[in-house]
């Protein structure tokens, strides 16, 4: 989970380049990998950005944002699993560039 001073750098990220974000989750690999981004999220707007932000981009009341895959158990002990996790590695890979981004890294 992001300090709060991170996690409103990402907040603002998502909101000046929302349709980067969106381009990335909505790629055809990324939601065959990992459906949504995850995490915990607040009930209401988040301080310093409006109601309409909110509406009109809900992953602004993320505080966490996260992905998870489900692999088969035989893939643990595959010679493919070394390969598999660079192909997850790459999906993510953009996902997390933007938030590094957002945060300065």
């Amino acid at each position: 989970m992001p300090t709060s001073a991170n996690l409103f750098k990402i907040r603002q990220e998502i909101l000046y380049h929302h349709d980067e974000l969106q381009k990335i989750l909505r790629a055809k690999a990324f939601k065959d990998a990992y459906g949504d981004i995850q995490g915990e999220a607040i009930t209401r707007p988040p301080k310093d950005f409006t109601k309409e932000d909110v509406e009109a981009i809900p992953l602004l009341k993320n505080k966490q944002f996260y992905v998870g895959a489900q692999l088969p158990k035989a893939l643990i002990t595959s010679p493919d699993l070394a390969s598999e996790i660079v192909r997850h590695y790459k999906i993510v890979d953009p996902m997390n560039s933007f938030f590094r981004r957002a945060i300065g890294e």
